[in-house]
């Protein structure tokens, strides 16, 4: 009997690791291209090009970031974040219209 049950044991992990293979594995190989897809890709956004774009951008800011005296105050901080606001709501309404 408990080589009927090892059998089954055997078998029920084989069935899952099959089935496991076969959820993994995809379904195929080809690139479905709509054509609106192919009209859009020009102006695809690509997060390598911009990494690559704006690479030595990001380090100028953090260094300058990091010299004494060149963050913005409270105040500017708040105006600023003030201004992003009122803008955010400015862009809502215009997309309501």
């Amino acid at each position: 009997m408990t080589r009927l049950r090892h059998r089954l044991h055997i078998r029920r992990w084989m069935a899952a690791f099959a089935l496991a293979v076969l959820l993994v594995l995809p379904s195929g190989d080809r690139l479905h291209i709509t054509p609106a897809l192919d009209v859009s890709s020009g102006h695809a956004f690509s997060l390598v090009q911009w990494h690559i774009t704006n690479f030595f951008g990001k380090w100028v800011h953090l260094l300058r970031e990091a010299i004494p005296g060149q963050r913005p105050t409270r105040e500017e901080r708040i105006a600023i974040v003030d201004e992003y606001l009122q803008t955010s709501r400015l862009a809502e309404k215009e997309e309501r219209l």
